[in-house]
């Protein structure tokens, strides 16, 4: 919205300030210098009309066009978004057949895309969470649409597509038949924007969590490297979730340690969209970390029972009730920077 208003408001102010005010200065400066005001010197030569009004006449002309243009121009953006909204709600209709049934799944992703495209992210969200639940869609084309509104979209479709991402990892990790294979946004896949919300941001290191332990370690084998290394990121790149970060990478830690083991300890190294680095010096890092504040709502469950499924090979269905609660998607979070009350290691 005020992006919309900026772009309305810009032109105007531009024309008025290298167009209309010069023209009345230069006015201005013409009469005075022409004695126009001093009504005891002689008259107005004719010359001197002349070119007064075609001064005048020229400037006002190019006002005019100007004008002309600007008027033009934002009838013009008004039918485009028009059209955008109408195509929107085409797109909408494409999602359910005449039967009432919904389309085929190709059709259902394409009128999806096209919203998120035509700037529709938040219709684009919450149709996906109908579609989503009722299986209209597939989980690989769900994750793509989350990923397009991540990589730029309004604070409030983020923290939708994240909720959505949040209640659907589960059903992210393929079957035994593909270990270690899953389906993950690909705009938080290797990298971290701080472009996305604060909001957005903490729900989507929880559907991190739950990724993991949705499948045993013998499911993942070193595909858990790729949580690893993701957690490593969160740990250097935002300050705000560095501590759970160190705390998920000191419980994952003899995860990767017994993979690095069974290849006759090799010390993997992961690139990423951000670098490259060992493996091995990821605790190193983690481990400089203090835990000086409490952790964010939900957060101290969920690192808890990822501490146990790393001891244990238990699937994600036997974790405490008191964990399961604390994955509520509508958590509400105190604000970003602000101060958390002091409290001791989880």
């Amino acid at each position: 919205m005020r992006v919309r208003w900026l772009r309305t408001i810009v032109p105007w102010a531009l024309l008025s300030l290298f167009v209309l005010a010069p023209l009345y200065a230069i006015s201005i400066a013409f009469a005075i210098r022409t004695g126009l005001f001093n009504l005891s010197d002689k008259a107005i030569g004719k010359e001197e009309y002349t070119a007064l009004w075609a001064f005048l006449a020229s400037g006002f002309a190019t006002a005019a066009t100007i004008v002309g243009f600007l008027i033009t121009r934002s009838n013009n953006e008004r039918s485009a978004n028009q059209l955008i909204l109408d195509t929107a709600v085409k797109g909408l209709e494409l999602l359910v057949m005449e039967d009432g049934k919904y389309a085929p799944r190709a059709k259902v992703a394409g009128a999806l895309a096209t919203l998120v495209h035509l700037g529709h992210p938040g219709i684009a969200m919450r149709s996906l969470r109908a579609v989503w639940a009722e299986g209209a869609i597939d989980n690989p084309t769900a994750c793509w649409l989350i990923s397009e509104v991540f990589k730029g979209s309004s604070a409030e479709s983020m923290l939708e597509a994240s909720v959505l991402l949040r209640e659907h990892v589960r059903d992210l990790c393929y079957g035994d038949d593909k270990k270690g294979n899953f389906d993950w946004p690909d705009a938080v896949y290797e990298q971290w924007p701080l472009k996305i919300s604060y909001e957005a941001r903490y729900n989507n290191f929880m559907s991190l969590l739950d990724l993991f332990m949705s499948r045993d370690k013998e499911w993942w084998d070193y595909r858990i490297t790729w949580g690893y290394a993701m957690l490593y990121l969160i740990l250097t790149r935002d300050r705000i979730f560095a501590a759970e970060a160190a705390t998920a990478i000191r419980s994952i830690s003899p995860v990767v340690d017994k993979i690095s083991a069974a290849v006759d300890n090799v010390d993997f190294s992961y690139s990423t969209r951000s670098g490259s680095f060992a493996l091995s010096n990821i605790p190193k890092k983690a481990s400089r970390v203090k835990i000086r504040h409490a952790f964010l709502p939900g957060i101290s469950e969920r690192l808890t029972a990822l501490q146990t499924w790393a001891m244990t090979t238990d699937q994600a269905e036997k974790l405490s009730e008191t964990a399961t609660a604390a994955s509520d998607p509508n958590t509400v979070l105190p604000a970003e920077g602000g101060r958390r009350p002091p409290a001791g290691r989880p």
